[in-house]
């Protein structure tokens, strides 16, 4: 027996996936265009704050927490350091391992991006309120455990 497929009766607008995919499309692409001042994506970014954040983070961890593929990752940290804001360093204890580190126009495109950022995410909250905010958090806690099992 066949079953034939139906679909939910809902149209996408009304759908908390689509709109959550909708304003993330949104807020990437605004940020991403913001960001080209400083010859940067939201990806290239997220690796700067990751490595200023986490000194010796490692390459697959950049690719996990900026949910990138690894291949990806060493095309983007390769491309950071052809632009000059990272450089590699050789680990203290182990010399054959290189770490990235931030060089100085790394940080300075930091400080810059992270403004920029800083302004949308000031006007986000503002428009949600503090109330909404923590609650929003608190709706997106939920959202990752219902996948994450």
């Amino acid at each position: 027996m066949r079953r034939s497929f139906r679909m939910r009766s809902t149209l996408p607008e009304d759908r908390l996936l689509y709109q959550l995919a909708i304003a993330e499309h949104v807020m990437h692409t605004r940020l991403d265009a913001d960001l080209l001042q400083s010859r940067l994506t939201i990806t290239g970014y997220s690796v700067l704050l990751l490595i200023w954040y986490m000194p010796g983070i490692s390459a697959s961890e950049i690719a996990r927490k900026t949910l990138i593929s690894q291949q990806a990752a060493a095309r983007l940290t390769t491309r950071l350091i052809q632009i000059g804001y990272l450089k590699k360093v050789p680990n203290p204890t182990h010399r054959k391992i290189l770490k990235h580190k931030l060089t100085e126009a790394g940080h300075a495109v930091l400080k810059q991006a992270d403004g920029i950022v800083a302004k949308w995410e000031r006007q986000a909250r503002r428009q949600l309120g503090s109330q909404s905010v923590e609650s929003f958090f608190q709706h997106l806690h939920v959202l990752r455990t219902v996948f994450e099992k």
